[in-house]
């Protein structure tokens, strides 16, 4: 089972940066299986793998376990992890959330807690409705728009919902004692609890010293994690979020645009003109007419 040159998967080739959530939260891909193994690697969101018609085996930070078909499974994917076979032939649908959209769906904290803490979790059951599920969001994955993508994200947000009151199953659990000069140790850690500060305060002013105390870490290393997980600094990834709030209220709520700009962190009307212009393209005001005009 598995191949011999995958076991040293503690510290990962490199950042999958084609494995992300989209800019609206979330995103759905489509793969077909193939029996060639890949190299560790990892991303910042949560992931959800459904499989049809084959089974896989995953190292997950040098851990095998196996993935069975049609059942949904999901795992924080920025710790270390790679395919290492499959078995049949078949296709997989993937789902990448944000962290910041996977928190805001407020599921219950004992499902929370077991993604955040590394684990990889299946849901109990075959159920057809799941096939359906899967098939549907694949097939929709290219449809444009923000209706579209709340959409998607209501419908796998319930799901979710529904498994953490059904039970799951834990197919991976992470060691107890982990090295803290290990990706996937306290480094993680550190940065969930990074993230998920900067998830719930983005609406307030908050510096890279309140972003670095909420994990007990200093600011150069809080700063270090974000480069080397997220490719960003803490403050573009905090103007990201807030960008991404903004565009979502301005489309689906007739909130006035400064109440929308303080609503969001913003800490006058200026400079949220200034930082939509900067990162959409167009100003607020002519997104909110026509949210298809934006910058690529």
């Amino acid at each position: 089972m598995g191949q011999s040159n995958f076991t040293n998967l503690e510290q990962p080739d490199h950042i999958d940066w084609d494995l992300l959530a989209s800019d609206r939260g979330l995103s759905i891909q489509r793969r077909q299986s193939s029996t060639t193994p890949e190299p560790a690697h990892f991303h910042p969101s949560i992931e959800i793998n459904f499989l049809m018609g084959c089974d896989m085996t995953y190292s997950f930070s040098g851990d095998e376990i196996e993935i069975p078909r049609e059942r949904f499974c999901i795992f924080w994917a920025a710790h270390p992890h790679s395919k290492l076979s499959v078995r049949d032939v078949g296709v997989m649908t993937n789902i990448y959330i944000s962290l910041s959209e996977f928190l805001g769906w407020t599921l219950p904290a004992e499902f929370v807690n077991a993604i955040l803490s590394g684990r990889v979790l299946a849901t109990k059951a075959k159920n057809k409705g799941d096939v359906t599920l899967a098939k549907r969001l694949a097939d929709e994955r290219d449809n444009e728009g923000i209706a579209w993508q709340r959409l998607h994200a209501q419908e796998v947000s319930t799901r979710l919902s529904r498994m953490a009151l059904e039970g799951w199953n834990t197919l991976r659990a992470p060691p107890t004692n982990v090295p803290p000069n290990l990706i996937g140790g306290n480094a993680i850690q550190h940065f969930e609890k990074m993230l998920r500060f900067v998830a719930l305060h983005f609406i307030n002013r908050i510096t890279i010293a309140d972003v670095a105390a909420s994990a007990g870490v200093s600011q150069s290393y809080a700063v270090s994690l974000f480069s080397k997980f997220l490719g960003r600094t803490i403050m573009k990834h905090i103007r990201d979020i807030r960008i991404v709030h903004a565009k979502m209220l301005l489309v689906e709520t007739d909130q006035k645009i400064l109440a929308i700009a303080m609503d969001c962190g913003f800490g006058s009307l200026s400079s949220f003109y200034e930082c939509f212009q900067s990162y959409v393209g167009v100003s607020p005001a002519v997104f909110r007419k026509n949210p298809s005009l934006t910058q690529d």
